[in-house]
This record gives C-alpha cells, structure tokens and sequence, in this order.
C-alpha cells in the first residue's frame, strides 16, 4: 500500500504564503475599483460643468437671436459680457454679411479642475433678417 505524501504533520489547509499571494491580488483588486470611483466622479464632475455652460449659452444665443429677430442687435463686432452668477466671461460676436447675420456665443469659464484648465465652450447661429 502507498502512504499519501501531504503537509507535514498531515494536517489540510493554506499555507502563509497562499494567504499573502491571496491577500495581495484581493489588494490590488480593491485599489483598481477605488480608482475606478475616482475616475467616474471625475467625469460625472466634468459632465456637469459642460452641461451648466451649455445652458448658459443657449440662454444667451437665444436673448441674441431674439435681439436680432426684433431689430435691436444690428451693428457686427463683440461684446463682453461678465456671468455675475458665476464670474464666467461670456463673448457675444455678431457677424453681419448682407441680410444673414451670424451670432457666436463663447463661454469661458473662470474655475477649473486641478487636473485641466478650463475649456471655452461656444455655440454659433445664423439668421436670415429680412
């Protein structure tokens, strides 16, 4: 009959050195799902903010496409225009080329992320006056 060679003492189970190799990965495994978290707020952060300057300059595309529409923004050039609410500065250029005026809203934000400056967001329309 042949003896079943096993750990000494005979004894079933892990030895330390399975527990630490087990523990490690468990480890690493824990450390990538918490940067996972991270990076998820970061662009749920980041998604915010474009969708609150995005909103911001369609408020203002429209009180500009409504200025033309009325007669009141005829003359081409820019104005700057500071956001109290947030201290964003806001740029509102109107280009006229015959009956067809072109507004262009830029948004430039003033805060930023630590990571990244702070990106402009524009948005442009055209209007056909007659």
């Amino acid at each position: 009959m042949r003896r079943r060679r096993g750990r000494a003492g005979g004894t079933a189970g892990f030895t330390l050195l399975e527990v630490l190799v087990a523990m490690v990965i468990l480890a690493i495994g824990l450390l990538s799902l918490q940067a996972l978290g991270v990076g998820a707020a970061r662009a749920v952060t980041s998604a915010e903010r474009n969708t609150e300057f995005a909103a911001t300059a369609a408020r203002w595309m429209e009180l500009s496409l409504d200025s033309v529409r009325a007669g009141f923004l005829t003359t081409p050039g820019e104005a700057v225009i500071e956001y109290t609410a947030r201290g964003d500065t806001i740029r509102r250029r109107l280009d006229a080329a015959g009956k067809r005026r072109s507004v262009t809203i830029v948004v430039r934000p003033v805060r930023g992320t630590r990571e990244a400056a702070p990106q402009p967001f524009s948005v442009s329309s055209d209007v056909f006056v007659p």
